[in-house]
């Protein structure tokens, strides 16, 4: 009965650790995407490479972030 319980209480705290990751990381997300939409070429090209490369990096991160967090999360996120 007790491993039972345990189990459920494990799965309940898996739950919500993957839900605030999810609710989380969206904002970024959605930030990093409009640093590249605002994104501005400055007079230094290395720069707005650097810019885009940084804004895309946390993109993708967040993005994977996201997906790993599962659907059932995403769903209730």
């Amino acid at each position: 009965m007790l491993a039972n319980y345990q189990k459920q209480l494990v799965a309940l705290f898996t739950f919500a650790i993957l839900l605030s990751t999810a609710t989380t990381v969206l904002p970024y997300l959605v930030c990093s995407f409009a640093a590249l939409r605002l994104h501005r070429s400055s007079r230094r090209r290395w720069r707005a490479i650097a810019q885009v490369a940084v804004a895309l990096a946390a993109a993708a991160f967040s993005a994977w972030c996201l997906i790993s967090t599962g659907a059932e999360s995403l769903a209730w996120g």
